[in-house]
């Protein structure tokens, strides 16, 4: 019987005083939904499963005093006078009033972003099937063959395998796990119901027992079920909800959590940057083909000998720093040392920017958002660290940020050549329009100078009815650039919200 990654192992009742290593899982939003945090799960030092629950929820002091659910993975502790039982449905930890929580020491050896999302991966998919209930998944063995790793009968040229090729530049390879399983899919039978309502902990339960009683004693990187879909962070197991099992975007999400990456959202939505498969995940099959942003990039171990990184310290007061991006997607005709990603350590705020050119063109020619403009995107100063982003800007040709990151941002659109500028529009979506109260712009013929004020700043009374135009001169004199000023902290504008006439 064949041997894949990831061991998987049957424990029976843990005796009182219960060791564990957190495991986090993080669940998919629904739709509409509030952000969910991660989960904290216990599993048995040295093993990968079962995956026991804790009942009740861990001490929110201790949870506290450990920097928040987020620190928690991959760490050691003991729940003094708990006990644990593997012998119900699904195996639970629980923690009576009079017991206390010890951490027993630092992150046990959990490997780096880099390590897990470099090199070849195998990967099993386990088609769920229940044979009490007659219910099984949407899509096929043919579809999830096709759809995972672009083989079976009409293959999918987007799929799991060559989105994690491309994107990485072939520093990731996805292979079907398990020779002896037809293009690494197959179909699990489990003897109940798997209908949605069902606790999810016991499908999971089952389907981790079932593969050990197959003897398929290593755990792979996915899993199928139908139910909601979660992944767990820096683990091996990620779940798809029927129809969402053969879609290359929840497949890039949900590995993605495996890896390490946490969720990229852009004005206050955890899953709102749509420039990276960390955002929202779409239903289509064989689409978007699209990639991850440069803070993930780099977590993930990806470019890194086409990476630059800047202290925002070096920078003079006043004064500009060039540097060269090109696109990631053709990196593979750059030079040594062309950048495709710069990350900007911004030190005395805690955190980094980064910035990637995300041109629109082959692997990432589907990208849903900010096609062939350059994402600035807000990550961890340091990795790896499970910490949500925030992509805080897409820039077109010509637009900077003002040398003082954290206090505001300039938009200066280039024209070709100098000519006169009738009127200047600016647009947003209804949601993000409080983002322009006070704004104001103006014309000149150098970068960031302003010579004419063709309006502004404009009251909230004007923008919330729609996009606003201001006419400008365009009698008197030419010029070539056009700057919009959006006072206060963490204010964007697109190159394509602002029309020039």
């Amino acid at each position: 019987m064949c041997m894949l990654r990831y061991l998987l192992l049957s424990v029976g009742n843990v005796a009182a005083d219960v060791t564990c290593e957190f495991v986090l899982r993080q669940k998919m939003n629904p739709p509409g939904g509030a952000a969910l945090t991660p989960e904290p799960v216990c599993v048995k030092p040295g093993t990968r499963a079962p995956v026991y629950e804790f009942s009740p929820s861990l001490p929110k002091a201790f949870v506290a005093s450990r920097g928040g659910v987020r620190q928690l993975g991959g760490k050691f502790v003991t729940i003094v006078g708990g006990n644990a039982s593997a012998e119900k449905s699904v195996p639970t930890v629980f923690i009576p009033a009079s017991a206390t929580v010890v951490a027993d020491g630092p992150a046990s050896g959990v490997q780096s972003l880099s390590a897990a999302a470099t090199g070849t991966k195998k990967v099993l998919v386990a088609r769920m099937r229940s044979t009490t209930h007659g219910q099984e998944p949407t899509p096929t063995i043919n579809d999830l063959k096709e759809r995972v790793f672009g083989m079976g009968i009409s293959p999918v040229a987007v799929n799991f395998k060559s989105q994690s090729a491309a994107c990485s530049e072939n520093d990731l390879i996805i292979e079907p796990g398990c020779a002896e399983i037809s293009d690494g899919v197959m179909n699990l039978d489990l003897d109940m119901d798997l209908s949605p309502g069902v606790d999810y902990n016991a499908v999971q339960t089952a389907a981790f027992a079932k593969l050990n009683a197959l003897g398929l004693r290593d755990a792979a990187t996915a899993d199928y079920v139908m139910y909601i879909a979660y992944a767990y962070i820096n683990w091996w197991a990620s779940f798809y909800s029927d129809t969402w099992g053969g879609s290359v975007s929840a497949h890039m999400h949900e590995v993605g959590h495996n890896f390490g990456l946490a969720h990229s959202g852009e004005l206050g939505e955890e899953y709102g940057d749509q420039s990276s498969y960390m955002g929202y995940s779409y239903s289509s099959i064989g689409s978007p083909a699209m990639c991850y942003h440069g803070g993930q990039h780099r977590s993930l171990g990806w470019y890194s000998t086409h990476t630059t990184e800047i202290a925002a310290s070096d920078f003079v007061s006043g004064q500009n720093e060039l540097v060269d991006l090109f696109a990631f997607t053709d990196v593979q005709a750059l030079s040594a040392g062309d950048p495709v990603i710069i990350k900007l350590d911004v030190a005395n705020a805690g955190y980094a920017l980064y910035l990637q050119y995300n041109k629109a063109e082959a692997h990432n020619s589907g990208v849903v958002e900010s096609a062939n403009l350059v994402t600035v995107v807000q990550d961890a100063l340091n990795t790896p660290a499970y910490q949500q982003s925030w992509k805080v800007a897409s820039l077109g040709e010509g637009t900077t940020y003002d040398d003082n990151l954290r206090v505001k941002f300039l938009a200066k659109v280039t024209l070709e050549n100098q000519q006169p500028v009738r009127s200047v529009t600016v647009t947003k979506t209804s949601k993000a329009r409080k983002y322009l109260e006070d704004f104001e712009v103006w014309i000149g013929k150098k970068a960031g100078e302003k010579a004419v004020k063709c309006g502004g700043p404009f009251a909230w009374s004007k923008i919330k009815k729609g996009p606003v135009t201001t006419p400008c001169d365009s009698v008197n004199s030419k010029h070539r650039y056009v700057t919009v000023i959006l006072p206060g902290t963490r204010r964007t504008l697109a190159f394509c919200e602002i029309e020039v006439h």
